[in-house]
């Protein structure tokens, strides 16, 4: 039986781990069912107490205790890494908690694997307990940037993409998010009765001016990476083009997709588009309100749209918590378009369904190298064919096909690219003959559970 410790920042039950989370709450009932394997799992960087001293303590969780968790408390580098992005040296040069972090190893008798799911929430140098147990395979999971970019997904200061060409830039970039350690510790501090609401966070940047840091963390990641690493596990193509680019070793990289629950609804996908050129063309962007993600692009493209295209189209946006400036520049496209229809949100699965089904394009036009975009699944999933930008691998689920891809940021080129899929009804029909069957969880942990089999 292969004894494997998965880690990431956020407990398994956690509220704040986003996506990630809830790909490891639909991967390990399904690696549970295997009886090759015995899972535990480790937190860090998210609880704090009145002590100075790093321990590591058992939690209950969703699965016990078939599956034992387990936290770091009073990690020096705080999770997720937005919390202190101007305080890289305790990232760089702690070695507290790699002691730590050995003796629990020890104490439960060693791993055959440990599989990170981010390195937020703890020092580099815990990477250096594979000189201790050689015998134990380190996998890392690219879910983000982070080991490129402190702030994890190559994004400078909320508005372009970062090419990672001038150290300057990094230390620029972010200034306002940065958490003093004591104040952040206290917020956490688990005291019955305390107001966590009514502590104010002190901003502090301690590497500020440091451009040496910035540089220490893009090369000493990934010369540690390179090192330690048995794998390194991309989610895209892209991403692994991504990190190649920046040096971190070829042969070390697997491509693997993540698989969804959406995939196994098995939602039959458009085998014939009825739409015709006269009728308006229905488009749909499901996601966050935030720059990256191409919200504000695509609101931007609204707003400079001909006329003759405008109003050729009906404009559905299903987001939650957006700006009223944002709301407002959206109504007052709405005069230019067919129709618009705003949605907060989606409650579950079966309600973006009816949201979806009577959509024939989805916008997805990501500003950043966004590895591999869940909506972006999930509109092809439910049959909804989608115009992507050229960054980050949603475009790889079409293979790549150019008349569903525009240049990022590229307005003219958005439109170009709308305005011929308005005049041509079959691209709608011709998008699924180059579309690559989704991954289903079943399918993904058993593709994973092999690369856990290897010797």
């Amino acid at each position: 039986m292969k004894k494997i410790l998965f880690y990431y920042w956020d407990p398994i039950d956690g509220p704040a781990g986003g996506g990630v989370t809830a790909y490891l709450k639909e991967l390990f009932p399904l690696l549970l069912k295997r009886e090759e394997f015995e899972i535990y799992y480790l937190s860090s960087g998210r609880k704090y107490d009145n002590t100075d001293a790093i321990y590591i303590r058992e939690i209950k969780n969703i699965y016990s205790p078939t599956i034992k968790s387990y936290e770091v408390v009073n990690c020096p580098v705080l999770g997720p890494a937005k919390q202190s992005i101007k305080n890289i040296r305790i990232y760089l040069e702690d070695v507290k908690v790699k002691a730590v972090l050995k003796k629990f190893i020890d104490d439960i008798g060693g791993f055959d694997i440990i599989h990170f799911h981010s390195l937020e929430g703890l020092p580099l140098k815990v990477l250096e307990l594979k000189d201790e147990y050689p015998n134990t395979r380190f996998f890392y999971s690219f879910h983000n940037y982070y080991p490129l970019c402190n702030q994890v997904n190559l994004w400078k200061n909320d508005s372009e993409k970062c090419n990672i060409t001038d150290y300057r830039e990094c230390d620029n970039c972010y200034a306002r998010e940065n958490y003093d350690l004591a104040l952040y510790r206290f917020k956490h501090l688990e005291i019955p009765g305390l107001k966590q609401k009514n502590i104010k966070e002190s901003i502090k940047n301690p590497d500020r001016d440091d451009l040496a840091v910035y540089k220490d963390f893009f090369e000493l990641n990934k010369k540690y990476f390179n090192k330690y690493m048995d794998k390194m596990i991309a989610v895209s193509q892209r991403t692994k083009e991504v990190l190649v680019s920046h040096g971190y070793l070829e042969q070390k990289i697997d491509v693997i997709y993540v698989g969804t629950d959406v995939a196994e609804r098995g939602a039959a996908m458009r085998s014939n588009c009825s739409r015709t050129s006269e009728e308006p063309l229905q488009l749909v962007y499901v996601g966050y309100p935030r720059r990256d993600k191409g919200f504000y692009f695509f609101i931007d493209s609204l707003e400079a749209m001909p006329k003759e295209i405008s109003q050729r189209i009906k404009v559905t946006i299903v987001s939650r918590n957006i700006s009223e400036d944002a709301v407002d520049r959206l109504k007052s496209a709405e005069k230019k378009l067919e129709c618009l229809e705003i949605h907060n949100g989606f409650k579950d699965y079966e309600d973006l369904q009816q949201i979806l089904s009577n959509q024939d394009l989805g916008i997805v036009p990501v500003m950043w190298e966004d590895n591999l975009p869940r909506v972006a699944i999930e509109q092809i999933a439910m049959g909804v064919p989608i115009l992507t930008s050229n960054l980050g691998g949603a475009s790889e689920l079409f293979g790549r096909n150019p008349n569903y891809v525009f240049e990022a940021g590229n307005i003219d080129d958005f439109i170009k690219k709308l305005g011929e899929i308005l005049d041509n009804p079959d691209l709608l029909d011709e998008f699924w003959k180059n579309v690559r069957p989704l991954i289903t969880m079943e399918e993904h942990a058993k593709k994973l559970s092999s690369l856990y089999m290897e010797k």
